[in-house]
């Protein structure tokens, strides 16, 4: 990294300190997409993005997530710190997928 951690640096920061920095990352690739595309992005796709996180780190990523207004979609295993409006849980037995609303 130019002017920032450098890569040896990086390689020694935790799994959610790593994890924040995806995400930070993610919302400034957003904000900078929508600011400069005609067309605006209004949904993200987000795959175990919590997983490496601790229940504070959980609460504020969600907030800063719902801040920016947009649907998310978030698919995590661990979904004991997720305070979530609607949650999709999908269990599978002998081949078959059931989706359950929480």
């Amino acid at each position: 990294f130019k002017n920032g951690v450098s890569a040896g640096k990086f390689a020694k920061l935790s799994s959610g300190e790593k994890t924040r920095i995806d995400l930070a990352s993610i919302i400034a690739w957003h904000f900078i997409h929508n600011t400069t595309s005609k067309e605006g992005l209004d949904f993200l796709l987000l795959d175990e993005v919590l997983e490496s996180l601790d229940y504070r780190g959980v609460l504020k990523a969600l907030s800063v997530l719902e801040s920016l207004q947009i649907t998310n979609l978030l698919i995590a295993h661990n979904t004991q710190n997720i305070v979530a409006y609607h949650v999709l849980e999908c269990v599978k037995q002998h081949e078959v997928t059931t989706v359950y609303v929480k």
